[in-house]
């Protein structure tokens, strides 16, 4: 409808995974918002810590939602791409450690 996914809300989520299921991409690509994962993000002594908590927190539901998708695509047999920065703090969360634990899963850093 015009406007960006938020995978924040809930009936966001539900609709891109309708359509995931729907349409059976070959490659999607993942770029979760880098923000909160940012390496500036870890050195910036100024931010407000609870409203850095709750940025957090929803940028965690984002993360958890694509890699969601992602798990869909490889028991499908198809591929995915997980695109952020290679220092980015989301490559040690739970969810994306689980996923690289995977045989189909590679990492590569591109320059």
């Amino acid at each position: 409808n015009g406007n960006p996914w938020d995978f924040t809300k809930k009936e966001m989520r539900d609709k891109a995974e309708k359509l995931f299921d729907d349409t059976e991409p070959y490659l999607p690509i993942g770029s979760p918002p880098c923000t909160l994962w940012s390496t500036w993000q870890r050195i910036n002594s100024k931010r407000d810590l609870q409203k850095y908590a709750k940025e957090l927190k929803q940028a965690r539901v984002h993360l958890q939602f694509v890699c969601k998708l992602y798990r869909k695509q490889m028991e499908a047999g198809r591929l995915f791409l997980h695109e952020h920065p290679a220092y980015a703090s989301s490559w040690s969360e739970h969810t994306v450690k689980e996923l690289l634990k995977s045989e189909e899963v590679e990492r590569e850093i591109m320059h």
